[in-house]
């Protein structure tokens, strides 16, 4: 299935500094399968012109388990409105504990949901009270990471509230910019394991809850993502390899009110530092900016802009990633009970080495730092069994990052 453009994370990232544009709140089904959590719980969104911020406030029961946002999103948009799944039969990706909830499914036990007739998701919110994620959903495979949804507060389950974010770039209608996108969303409630509870918010839910077995909602909830009126629209950010140099350049429309660009680079798409800056025009009509970044990294450059108004707000465009050519080349792997990491080197030269390996949500599972001499092969005992997921795996030589994603199962 081809890519999906967006209307809550979208291609073109559009900053307006803090005005709310939309907001509505919305309720569960007041059931209380798991205690009630979402069944009498609510859901707050509100639009502001770069974020769409979620308020879950969770009903009398502790928030143990995980929340799935299904969204539907550019339904009025003829090319992609009716893209997307009618159901989660064929998900099957149970690689982390919020992955197998987005799936129903965790390798052994599965809970089918069939979408009502008119609901087509092609993405997902999920969240638990450790981590939040924005994901595009897959069949058949792993389910695309977007990003963190940046939930807080992190590690309570018995918060009053969770509040999470995800970057919002306006109206995707490419032929008028200016028109509001319809969305549809279905909140489910279920563990990790697949057990799904009678919990909803958009389906007034059976009475008991569904566990392992297959359910067809009938309804759904819908709202409008607002077109932006904006002090500056960031029409494209792009970024291509010259040589040695990486060019970038954007296009913005109707500034106003903004001092400058800030460009932002990360090894890792994580941790980023400011390179350089470009002075804003404030013109209202179509702007080109250039931004030459001279001395790359080797390897992966992750770049994005924070665009900074002249009373000192700054807001982000979305990530771009280039690769350049890379100095040290390696490969990486885990042994068949996951206790000892296998890694094989390529022309890294000599000196110190330091290898760290994190989880999917960011958590270093160990770090360690060697003299490398010229030898290809290097093992870790993890001294640990680890779970199936994704994990992380980077070198750092010399002031520059390396990073691979590896799936142990």
């Amino acid at each position: 299935m081809k890519k999906i453009y967006l209307v809550v994370l979208c291609l073109f990232s559009v900053s307006a500094f803090s005005q709310t544009l939309w907001d509505s709140t919305y309720y569960g089904n007041g059931k209380t399968g798991f205690g009630g959590t979402v069944g009498e719980g609510s859901l707050h969104i509100k639009f502001t012109p770069d974020s769409v911020i979620f308020t879950f406030t969770k009903g009398p029961g502790d928030f143990n388990d995980a929340v799935v946002v299904y969204i539907q999103a550019n339904v009025d948009n003829p090319e992609f409105g009716e893209e997307g799944f009618t159901s989660t039969a064929t998900f099957t990706d149970f690689s982390d504990p919020l992955r197998a909830a987005l799936s129903g499914y965790d390798g052994t036990n599965r809970s089918i949901l069939n979408f009502p007739t008119g609901f087509k998701p092609t993405q997902a919110l999920a969240f638990d009270a450790n981590f939040g994620g924005f994901y595009w959903l897959q069949e058949n495979g792993l389910h695309d990471y977007g990003e963190s949804a940046n939930i807080q507060p992190v590690g309570d389950k018995q918060s009053t509230t969770y509040r999470l974010s995800i970057p919002y770039g306006g109206s995707d209608n490419e032929e008028d910019p200016n028109v509001d996108e319809t969305f549809r969303f279905l909140v489910t409630y279920l563990s990790t394991s697949a057990y799904r509870s009678n919990e909803f918010m958009g389906d007034i839910g059976p009475s008991a809850n569904i566990g392992w077995n297959t359910y067809n909602p009938t309804t759904y909830h819908s709202g409008t993502a607002p077109a932006n009126p904006v002090p500056v629209t960031l029409i494209n950010f792009i970024g291509s390899n010259n040589n040695d140099k990486v060019n970038l350049q954007w296009t913005t429309a109707q500034e106003s009110n903004i001092d400058r660009y800030d460009i932002l680079r990360s090894a890792d798409g994580k941790d980023f530092q400011k390179i350089g800056a470009v002075n804003a025009t404030n013109n209202l009509l179509e702007q080109l900016y250039h931004y030459d970044d001279v001395h790359p990294l080797v390897g992966d450059n992750f770049y994005k802009l924070g665009i900074v108004s002249k009373d000192g707000q700054v807001e982000f465009s979305k990530i771009i990633l280039l690769k350049a050519a890379s100095a040290v080349s390696f490969k990486a792997y885990t042994t068949s009970s996951n206790r000892v990491l296998k890694i094989e080197l390529n022309d890294a030269g000599s000196g110190n080495l330091l290898i760290e390996m994190s989880n999917s949500v960011g958590q270093k599972i160990f770090q360690t730092q060697v003299n490398y001499n010229g030898t290809n092969q290097y093992s870790v005992d993890l001294h640990k069994t680890l779970a199936t997921g994704i994990y992380a795996v980077s070198i750092s030589k010399d002031g520059e990052k390396f990073s691979k994603m590896i799936l142990v199962k």
